[in-house]
């Protein structure tokens, strides 16, 4: 008999939380052959055959800390209906480790029995928004070119606007898929540019590093991200390629005696800024400066995406490889064991005054 979505009390865990109950045990917690009966975010559902042709449902778990695979042996379709997607579930059953991984047993899944707090299923960057802000805000201020220190003061003069930025993730799930992601990506390229046009001196440092901290600000407006990351309908219907390039095509032309060229120019680096259409690109890059930019953001994506895969296992189960990963198709190597790498330097944040509040109007 296949165990639906119920409120019913568990058989095996019959735990009474009453009507709140703060979430105790997180992914990064899990270990081999424990018992489970936590709530946590399904982030993703699909109905598969084992080799003998016995149906299963596999479900990916999320939370703050990391995702784990949940799987419902000899369960078929009615099962899988009953999973609710993108929904807070608690589950209950075994943890067992599989290919390296920690993976559940699912024995039932049944209503949470208690208000859950969003802020336990959405992972968060590991730096503060304000210093974050900080260090972008005395990037902008380097900005000698006036039409385009004009274009920024349009939007981070915002506060509506910098309080979503800052918020905002990078991505549902395959780059900096958290809260704080898409502030701490921009200010990683931004800082990247910054070092490319101090090594190319002739660049145009100013159209790159506007078109930088620009580069995805459509993002606020394809996400949504109240207890879980989703895809708004603009999002799905224009995307924030197109949506960031009307943004910034929308403000300069509040900005008197805007040089039209420029404007063309600036639409132009968020337009090809994912390099080739099979990534989403509306135009192939075609000025340095959106080669430039193209190549380093698509490196800082790609470094966040194999620093989370080489560190997302818990410590005590960690390899000398990781699993093949979905994205490259090939194990990645977590490192040396024992060696570290010191913090490089932070140059920009000696442009920052002490008593700086990155959040204020200007």
């Amino acid at each position: 008999m296949v165990t639906g979505l119920t409120k019913a009390k568990s058989r095996v865990y019959n735990a009474s939380w009453g009507d709140k109950r703060l979430k105790k045990t997180f992914v990064k917690d899990l270990r081999d052959g424990t018992r489970i009966d936590e709530v946590f975010l399904v982030a993703s559902k699909s109905l598969r055959t084992t080799r003998t042709g016995a149906p299963f449902v596999r479900i990916e778990l999320r939370d703050r800390t990391g995702s784990v695979t949940a799987v419902k042996w000899d369960a078929g379709g009615e099962f899988y209906e009953k999973v609710p997607d993108q929904t807070v579930i608690r589950v209950v059953g075994n943890v067992c480790k599989h290919d390296g991984n920690m993976q559940i047993i699912v024995e039932q899944i049944l209503k949470p029995a208690y208000e859950t707090d969003p802020a336990d299923f959405l992972p968060r960057s590991a730096r503060s928004s304000e210093e974050m802000l900080a260090e972008l805000r005395a990037i902008i201020s380097t900005i000698q070119n006036h039409h385009l220190r004009a274009l920024l003061d349009v939007f981070f003069n915002n506060q509506d606007f910098v309080s979503r930025f800052a918020a905002a993730p990078a991505a549902q799930k395959i780059h900096h898929a958290y809260i704080g992601g898409l502030l701490e990506h921009t200010l990683s390229v931004a800082k990247l540019c910054c070092t490319a046009a101090e090594h190319y001196r002739f660049i145009d440092r100013d159209i790159l590093i506007t078109g930088a901290i620009l580069h995805d600000i459509g993002k606020i407006e394809e996400f949504s991200w109240n207890g879980i990351i989703k895809y708004t309908d603009k999002g799905r219907f224009i995307g924030h390629i197109v949506g960031g390039a009307r943004m910034v095509s929308d403000a300069i032309d509040t900005i008197e005696a805007f040089d039209p060229l420029l404007k063309m120019v600036m639409e132009h680096l968020i337009l090809s800024h994912h390099g080739v259409p099979e990534f989403g690109a509306a135009r192939l890059p075609q000025c340095l400066e959106a080669f430039v930019l193209h190549y380093l953001e698509d490196m800082d994506a790609k470094v966040n995406i194999v620093r989370d895969a080489i560190t997302q296992t818990n410590e005590s189960d960690m390899g000398l490889w990781t699993e093949k990963h979905f994205l490259f198709e090939r194990s990645l190597f977590r490192g040396i064991p024992g060696e570290s790498v010191p913090p490089a330097a932070n140059s920009t944040e000696d442009l920052i005054e002490e008593d700086y509040n990155p959040f204020s109007e200007e």
